[in-house]
């Protein structure tokens, strides 16, 4: 059986120090139908320069260079313009995909044609086997009335391409696109989990996640998006857990508020408040013990 088409996708601007590395790690692959598109964000380094090699040795990869600087969520979008596999798998030009990564995720996907998309997971500590499947429902249970269902960005997933163009792709916020296009999909598509362990993620001063830590970033863009879903037509919750939802976000936000504030760090627990879903109400539960009203482990 021929294997099915994963089109990986690298947005790129400025990672000369990483990119040859990021594309060896495909190159490794035990899996290999793939293609690999670059899409360079106008670098002022040798990043092109480094690509270009790599496209003359496989012709798997191949190298498109923007006419002009897009941004994080516009190029990504860009990228998967040119993609024509079954899956899209983005993998940050500052990142590795381990050899094992890609058949884990394709291998994955085909067990569950349902699915719309999978998640490399958070932890090895399951109750039951990898992969397996969570309903839509659930998904959204565990994100707001558990203790979270996503903290994976776009390098620890794997999309059904038909579903990425049917749902409308990234939203072009900066910081957030990713997390607003998870809560998307999986309002509408069950998900599919796998182990941990398939990519490296990379820390380093340059990367967007150190830039948006500020509450006016991050915080305030997880905080609107997070409310958006919940009060989305097609939430997979009931009116009754969707209030439940919003009272414990607000109550989550409340003890971080709290925790900053015991920090001395006034400053930052103001600007925490005002990027918040905080409200005078709010700041009064927060005093209490936040609960856990779901646990995925439960229905599955």
């Amino acid at each position: 059986m021929q294997q099915p088409l994963i089109s990986i996708l690298m947005t790129v601007y400025n990672r000369e120090k990483y990119i040859a590395q990021a594309i060896q790690s495909v190159l490794d692959s035990s899996y290999s139908n793939w293609e690999l598109i670059i899409v360079d964000d106008q670098s002022t380094d040798k990043s092109v320069e480094i690509a270009y090699k790599f496209e003359k040795i496989d012709k798997r990869i191949n190298v498109y260079v923007n006419e002009k600087n897009l941004g994080d969520y516009p190029n990504r979008n860009k990228a998967a313009s040119y993609a024509k596999g079954k899956y899209i798998k983005y993998l940050d030009s500052d990142d590795l995909i381990y050899p094992h990564g890609l058949e884990v995720m394709v291998t994955s996907m085909e067990l569950f044609p349902k699915a719309g998309f999978g998640i490399s997971w958070h932890t090895t500590k399951t109750l039951i086997p990898f992969p397996f499947c969570v309903s839509s429902r659930d998904v959204y249970k565990q994100q707001f009335l558990g203790n979270g269902f996503f903290s994976i960005g776009p390098t620890g997933a794997i999309i059904k391409r038909e579903i990425f163009e049917e749902l409308g792709k990234f939203t072009e916020m900066r910081y957030s696109g990713d997390f607003d296009s998870w809560l998307k999909f999986s309002a509408e598509y069950d998900v599919v989990v796998f182990q941990p362990g398939l990519h490296w993620w990379r820390i380093h001063e340059e990367q967007e996640y150190n830039l948006g830590q500020d509450p006016s970033k991050y915080l305030k863009c997880t905080t609107q998006i997070s409310l958006k879903y919940l009060t989305y037509i097609r939430s997979p919750l009931y009116n009754n857990e969707t209030k439940l939802a919003i009272q414990c976000l607000k109550q989550r936000q409340a003890r971080m508020f709290y925790s900053h504030v015991l920090k001395l760090n006034f400053k930052y627990a103001y600007k925490y408040y005002i990027n918040s879903s905080i409200t005078l109400k709010s700041l009064f539960k927060g005093l209490k013990k936040s609960k856990i009203h779901f646990n995925i482990w439960d229905n599955l």
